[in-house]
C-alpha cells in the first residue's frame, strides 16, 4: 500500500527551471528527483492511495483525497489491520504546512471496502518513523505507508499511537472509542 500526490497544476509549469537540466540527467545527477521534489512541496496537488496485490501487482483497492498516515494489526482487539486515515481536500498542499488537520478516521478492510472503526479525537494527525524504510522511501510520486509510533501507554495490551501535537500525547481505543490516554 501507498500514497500518492498529483500536482493540481500541469507538472511541468511546476518545475524550476533549474530541476529540468538535473531531471534530464538523472544518471549524473542520481538525487534530481528528491531535491526538486523538496523545492516542489508546498505545491497544491490531489493525496491518493492504492494497495496492490504482492503476488500480482494488481490494483486491490485505492482512491482520492485521501492520506493513510499508517497501519497496524495491534491498536484493535482482534488483531485485524487498522487504517489511520485523513480525508484530504484536493488542493492540499504536498507538505500538509498550513493545511487544516481533517478529522482522523480509523478503518479496517472487509471485503473489499473500508469499515470505520471510528474517530481520532481532537483532529491530531499521527506520528511515525520515515527511517524504518530508508532503502526505500518512495519511487517517483509513490510514498510508501511508514510505521506510527506505537506504545501500550495504559497497560490495556493494545498499542496507543502517539499524536503530533505541543506536548506528549496518545490516543488508544478504548472501551469501544479511541480517546486520548494516559500512562497507568
Amino acid at each position: 500500500m501507498f500514497n500518492y500526490f498529483t500536482l493540481q497544476a500541469d507538472p511541468n509549469d511546476a518545475i524550476p527551471d533549474n530541476c529540468d537540466a538535473a531531471l534530464a540527467n538523472s544518471e549524473t545527477h542520481p538525487n534530481a528527483f528528491d531535491e526538486c521534489a523538496e523545492e516542489q512541496r508546498d505545491q497544491p496537488g490531489t493525496w491518493g492511495f492504492q494497495a496492490l496485490d504482492l503476488d500480482t501487482g494488481t490494483g486491490v483497492t485505492g482512491g482520492t483525497g485521501a492520506y493513510i498516515w499508517g497501519m497496524s494489526d495491534k491498536i484493535l482487539p482482534g488483531n485485524e489491520m487498522a487504517y489511520i486515515v485523513e480525508h484530504v481536500p484536493a488542493g492540499s498542499p504536498f507538505n500538509f504546512t498550513g493545511a487544516t488537520t481533517n478529522p482522523i478516521h480509523v478503518y479496517t478492510h472487509e471485503n473489499g471496502g473500508f469499515v470505520s472503526q471510528g474517530m481520532i479525537p481532537s483532529n491530531m494527525r499521527p506520528t511515525s518513523d520515515h527511517s524504518l524504510h530508508s532503502d526505500c522511501l518512495s519511487t517517483g510520486n509513490q510514498q510508501l505507508i511508514h510505521d506510527l509510533h506505537l506504545e501500550d501507554r495504559n497497560g490495556d495490551g493494545l498499542m496507543d499511537i502517539k499524536m503530533y501535537t505541543a506536548t506528549e500525547t496518545w490516543v488508544g481505543y478504548v472501551n469501544g472509542q479511541w480517546q486520548i490516554v494516559t500512562d497507568p
